[in-house]
């Protein structure tokens, strides 16, 4: 007889346990992070190959919370042709880049004072009335050019349409490595970047 109490007293422990750990199980998925939480992060995640994988001259598109960063990885040329462009432009600093990761980063926003516009990415020699179009990107809305680095174009032979008002430079969101794999993308396109987010 007490080895059947024993036997069972042991199976209530373990169904005992059993219900303790399924009812902790769902109280701890409560704890975490909601679907919309996760949407309102301030900050994305991509595998890093995304950028190491890049080809020199390759522009990606579409990443970011908002879906609005451009990446553009550039060739030696092109280095070359940022470098003669910085007399062409309001300002020449060239902010956007990120060192570690070979690329610059910008927000695919305008920033003309009338108003914030998609901007459309343009590779050289898209407009064949500009042969002098250096590549970069176009504010359809307010007719401002940029180059690859974000930096507005002055001089009317590089830009778009052959005019363009005065502007900020494009900004960029915040770009890091996190756990040696994975490319963090944080910022907001109408914010600056707040790195206590």
């Amino acid at each position: 007889m007490p080895r059947k109490r024993r036997l069972f007293s042991f199976l209530v422990g373990v169904m005992a346990a059993t219900a303790f750990l399924g009812l902790a199980a769902i109280f701890v998925g409560y704890l975490g992070p909601s679907e919309k939480a996760n949407s309102l992060r301030p900050y994305s995640e991509y595998d890093l190959r995304l950028i190491q994988e890049m080809a020199p001259g390759e522009v990606i598109e579409d990443l970011g919370v908002d879906g609005f960063v451009v990446v553009f990885k550039p060739t030696a040329d092109q280095w070359d042709e940022l470098e003669l462009l910085s007399t062409a432009v309001f300002d020449p600093s060239m902010t956007t880049y990120h060192e570690d990761l070979g690329v610059f980063a910008v927000w695919r926003i305008g920033t003309a004072a009338a108003g914030p516009c998609v901007l459309q990415h343009a590779p050289k020699g898209r407009f064949s009335h500009q042969p002098m179009w250096p590549g970069g990107f176009f504010d359809p809305c307010f007719d401002v050019s940029y180059d690859y680095a974000g930096r507005t174009i002055r001089d009317r032979e590089y830009t778009a349409v052959n005019w363009g008002p005065e502007a900020q430079n494009l900004r960029g969101p915040d770009l890091s490595i996190y756990r040696g794999n994975t490319l963090r993308v944080r910022g907001r396109w109408w914010l600056p970047y707040d790195a206590g987010e």
